[in-house]
């Protein structure tokens, strides 16, 4: 009897589904129905949805539904569009054009996909090129490209580069100048441009405020941490410049190596392995994690509270020896009896209310003054070049050509190879930041990233300009992402 009472309550649901459907199709060869006519004519269900197409993303990363877009090696498979609202649209962009649409075709779509370029927040490129050249220049606004350094004169920096040819750079935003460390940067924030990225948050504790990274967490284990995804096989170290607000002392975690960002509580603030330095009022406590469970290091004390300053956590997987900095001061070298040898994540938590001016990963282990001139350097307004050998010399003027270096110093003229200069950091005074300008966006390329105005992009070509550097042309293979709307 139950089984009978089933079957007809399924007849009758089925019956009310069909009597819905024709109310709504109305029967074959009919006119409208009177539901119809009050709707109106029926859209396809793609454009009824609120909010526009939404294209799921493809089975595994790196494919298209298809695995008809494969790339070479370590390269992306396929291009994806986001657009501002959430929309993703995977397949092989054709062209798009300065207040014009992009167009992307794909197997699973009958002839173009067109959007608007107005409504696009990024667009991932199938990226082959690999950046070579040792040397890097870094602009004001944290733009950075890579390549070799043909010549600097008193107006501009020129440096070859795979991904634009020789690029001409106003010294007006020229930051630093690497020659022979380009890579030593692995990540570097660029809060006072009103970006997070490309450090991301796990909670909504974390905002963008004043060129500063603002954390309100109000202490307790639920504090959630801002996070960035590094490859971690050989010596990183992670550097924070953080303030304590709401007249609290400084209490935050730095963590590298760590394997995961989900699971517990614990996990998804210090990864289920991984070394993590705890600033706590007046002490410091360096732990490694392991299988969810934290082990300390050392237990140290300041002997006094720490409002602020910049915290350096270094560790080498090679000696698994940790080396902890706190502003200029080394607190110690520390043996790591875990002997962790990888990672995929970077870490910064705060318990209570912060300011974050400064996150930063660097390849190798990095004492203060090795990767910022304006750290326990000369006056921020002079013009500093730091050598191979560490000597360090501030100047008044500079130029670079044919291997030949020649600058003016307090002891008059100083000439030496190329070969000899390790990094110039270029005074702050007649520096200035890049004016915001409508069609800007944000190209990242497989080693650093350009702002400029976009023009359009073709099957080969990135054509884009900026009055500091003028024309760029960068290769398409070679533009891992581009995104718009920075300043929406």
């Amino acid at each position: 009897m139950t089984i009978s009472i089933a079957r007809r309550a399924v007849r009758i649901l089925a019956a009310a589904m069909i009597a819905a459907a024709v109310l709504l199709t109305g029967a074959p060869g009919a006119g409208p129905t009177p539901a119809q006519a009050q709707l109106g004519p029926l859209e396809p269900a793609a454009v009824r949805v609120q909010g526009g197409i939404f294209i799921g993303r493809p089975k595994a990363a790196g494919e298209t539904l298809d695995d008809s877009a494969k790339t070479a090696a370590g390269a992306a498979a396929g291009d994806t569009a986001v657009t501002v609202q959430g929309d993703r649209l995977c397949g092989t962009v054709v062209a798009a054009e300065r207040d014009g649409k992009l167009r992307l075709v794909a197997p699973q779509f009958e002839g173009e996909v067109q959007v608007l370029v107005s409504a696009l927040d990024s667009v991932s490129l199938a990226w082959s090129d690999r950046e070579p050249g040792a040397d890097e220049v870094i602009m004001t606004n944290g733009d950075r490209i890579t390549g070799e350094v043909a010549a600097i004169d008193g107006d501009a920096v020129q440096i070859e580069t795979q991904a634009a040819g020789r690029l001409k750079i106003s010294l007006r935003v020229v930051r630093t100048v690497s020659i022979g460390r380009g890579a030593s940067i692995l990540v570097e924030s660029n809060f006072a441009a009103g970006t997070m990225e490309p450090w991301a948050s796990r909670g909504g504790n974390w905002t963008l405020a004043d060129g500063f990274l603002v954390c309100r967490n109000r202490g307790g284990s639920g504090a959630s941490p801002v996070y960035v995804k590094v490859d971690q096989k050989e010596a990183v170290t992670l550097v924070a410049k953080v303030q304590a607000v709401e007249g609290m002392p400084l209490m935050c975690h730095a963590v590298v190596f760590a394997d995961t960002i989900e699971g517990s509580s614990n996990e998804g603030r210090f990864g289920r392995n991984s070394l993590m330095v705890m600033f706590q009022q007046s002490e410091y406590y360096l732990s490694t994690v392991q299988d969810g469970n934290t082990n300390h290091i050392a237990n140290r004390s300041f002997g006094r509270t720490i409002q602020q300053g910049t915290i350096r956590l270094a560790y080498d997987p090679v000696t698994s020896k940790a080396r902890l900095w706190f502003d200029s001061n080394e607190l110690g070298q520390y043996d790591v009896p875990t002997k962790l040898t990888s990672g995929q994540y970077v870490l910064f938590n705060a318990m209570y209310s912060c300011k974050v001016e400064r996150l930063m990963v660097l390849r190798g282990v990095v004492a203060p003054g090795g990767d910022d001139l304006s750290s326990g350097g000369p006056a921020e307004e002079n013009t500093v070049v730091e050598f191979t050998n560490k000597d360090r010399v501030s100047i008044s003027a500079l130029s670079l050509a044919d291997g030949q270096f020649t600058c003016m110093g307090p002891y008059g003229e100083l000439k030496c190879p190329t070969a000899n200069v390790g990094r110039i950091q270029f005074g702050k005074k007649g520096l200035e930041e890049p004016r915001r300008q409508k069609n800007d966006v944000r190209v990242a390329l497989a080693a650093g990233r350009l702002t400029l105005q976009f023009d359009r992009l073709t099957a080969d070509t990135f054509i884009g300009r900026s009055p500091y550097l003028g024309d760029v042309k960068l290769r398409r293979s070679a533009i891992k992402e581009i995104k718009f709307n920075l300043y929406r």
